[in-house]
């Protein structure tokens, strides 16, 4: 971060004795050229705190196989970062396909549950124990330039509702 200032302190108090504007400039991650092609399409989590199924599904939209060696989720605050596929587990997603990572104890049951296709590939993901209505997802590339991101905040309403499943489409 530059501020107008000269400063480049990226976190600094500001003091309100006097009257001051300040811009600050921030430098952006640059733009994978998978971001038009991969996408995150959905988010979904089980409410309940005890083992939740939560997914993730990742779609490719363009009309080429992808290689998602590499490809890299970032959820923050929470914490999970994980190369999804590994230099060494080439995995190619198909054109106009998606696949499903979902939390290692629940690979099983999640087709049913979210009535997938015949087909879809799932894989399993070390997603933060316990629920959290917050997650900032970031999907980068091997070179740590930005595909995609989703923002998913639970509304308290739906706490009322008791242990069901919330989904969030992108």
């Amino acid at each position: 971060v530059q501020w107008s200032d000269g400063d480049k302190n990226p976190s600094r108090i500001l003091s309100c004795d006097k009257n001051q504007t300040l811009e600050a400039q921030f430098k952006h991650v640059e733009k994978s050229e998978l971001a038009s092609k991969l996408r995150i399409r959905r988010f979904g989590s089980q409410m309940k705190a005890k083992d939740p199924m939560h997914w993730i599904e990742i779609i490719n939209q363009s009309t080429e196989a992808i290689d998602l060696n590499g490809i890299i989720l970032y959820d923050s605050p929470n914490g999970l970062v994980d190369t999804l596929f590994k230099a060494s587990y080439a995995e190619m997603i198909a054109p106009l396909s998606s696949v499903i990572f979902v939390s290692r104890s629940h690979t099983s049951d999640v087709g049913d549950i979210l009535h997938l296709p015949e087909g879809t590939k799932i894989y399993p993901l070390d997603f933060p124990i316990g629920f959290s209505p917050k997650h900032s997802f970031f999907l980068g590339d091997n070179k740590n330039r930005l595909v995609d991101s989703m923002i998913v905040d639970f509304p308290n309403s739906l706490f009322s509702h008791g242990k069901h499943f919330v989904c969030f489409f992108d």
